[in-house]
């Protein structure tokens, strides 16, 4: 298995022990095969800031809509899908 010089004591922990449990087929889910996954959290945002946004989803929608962090992050992701839509060839509106 190729090691990143960037990975740490637990990025390795976890590679592992996932390799050892693909190798005893305890991630096989042939229920599963062929169905895209649905993934709906943004992980290029650290895991602190998702966390906070979350809470912050569950708040009274009026201090949700006032917070500058909710608002950096959701300029962010429309910049981050604009630009991944131009690239794709999508034109700019």
């Amino acid at each position: 298995m190729h090691r990143n010089a960037s990975m740490n004591i637990l990025d390795t922990i976890a590679e592992n022990k996932i390799q050892h449990a693909i190798e005893r087929g305890e991630l096989d889910f042939p229920e599963m095969y062929g169905k895209p996954l649905e993934i709906t959290e943004d992980f290029s945002i650290p895991v602190e800031v998702r966390m906070m946004l979350r809470k912050l989803s569950q708040t009274k929608s009026s201090i949700r809509e006032q917070s500058p962090l909710l608002r950096f992050w959701k300029a962010r992701a429309y910049r981050d899908s604009r630009q991944r839509s131009i690239k794709q060839g999508g034109h700019k509106t």
